[in-house]
């Protein structure tokens, strides 16, 4: 009987840790109206391009790294790939399409840049594309932008939700 009871208290030891590893490691979303997303540990919010929830980004600074969600309605994904090449240049690659959470990525990549970037586009509904920017980001695989672009989930208006993003300060974004 104290043999059982042992085995059980060890048991149910090494289940609480794995419980507790687990939680540690899981990522919180949080809403900005147009869209959601898992920030990474130890990065920061960023509103140098704005002080409200449609113009802010995120940035590690002591690794020059930063992740940008925009929207655009004028092209569709495949164009907004071939601008962002033309655009960067010299160094530009688009690499195969890639399924990470919610959607399927057109990606293009610079690494040669003086701060290399890779970009992330998809088609949403109504004609609308979602774009990652990851800035300072040399490796596609990168663990925190592979689990920041895999939790990204935009909003089924984007556009509506955009403008009602704007009237919602930085100051009252709670990032998790």
């Amino acid at each position: 009987m104290t043999m059982k009871l042992k085995f059980l208290g060890i048991a149910a030891c090494a289940l609480a840790l794995c419980f507790t590893l687990v939680g540690c490691n899981s990522q919180k979303v949080t809403d900005f109206t147009w869209y959601q997303a898992a920030v990474p540990d130890k990065y920061e919010l960023n509103t140098s391009l704005g002080s409200n929830a449609a113009k802010v980004s995120f940035a590690k600074t002591d690794e020059g790294k930063e992740l940008r969600v925009n929207w655009n309605g004028v092209k569709d994904a495949q164009g907004i790939t071939q601008a962002f090449m033309e655009w960067e240049g010299t160094g530009s690659e688009q690499l195969d399409d890639m399924k990470i959470g919610n959607y399927t990525w057109k990606v293009a990549q610079n690494t040669e840049a003086s701060k290399p970037k890779i970009q992330f586009c998809t088609d949403l509904p109504n004609g609308l594309v979602g774009i990652v920017d990851a800035r300072g980001f040399s490796d596609i695989n990168d663990k925190d932008l592979q689990s920041f672009v895999k939790s990204v989930k935009f909003a089924d208006d984007v556009s509506e939700a955009y403008d009602k993003a704007k009237e919602v300060s930085s100051d009252d974004l709670k990032i998790h």
